[in-house]
């Protein structure tokens, strides 16, 4: 019934208005570039097969990406 009514309230707004009262297509700015810049330089896929094992990857990708960052940031401002 819910999708039902959203269809609705959507063909009766058309898609400017519906898309502006849901908040349609938002992005939070700065996580989207983080995980833009982590994408670029580590790629999209791991290589772990579990789910733990993706998880546990990702995090050492954040932490190197951070580490790394850190490092650059000591070294221009010395």
């Amino acid at each position: 019934m819910r999708r039902a009514r959203e269809v609705e309230e959507f063909i009766e707004l058309g898609y400017e208005e519906w898309a502006k009262k849901k908040r349609y297509g938002r992005r939070w700015t700065g996580t989207e570039g983080i995980f833009s810049a982590v994408k670029t330089i580590f790629g999209e896929k791991v290589r772990a097969k579990t789910v733990v094992g993706m998880c546990r990857e990702v995090e050492r990708r954040f932490w190197a990406y951070q580490r790394t960052k850190g490092y650059a940031d000591s070294r221009v401002s010395a």
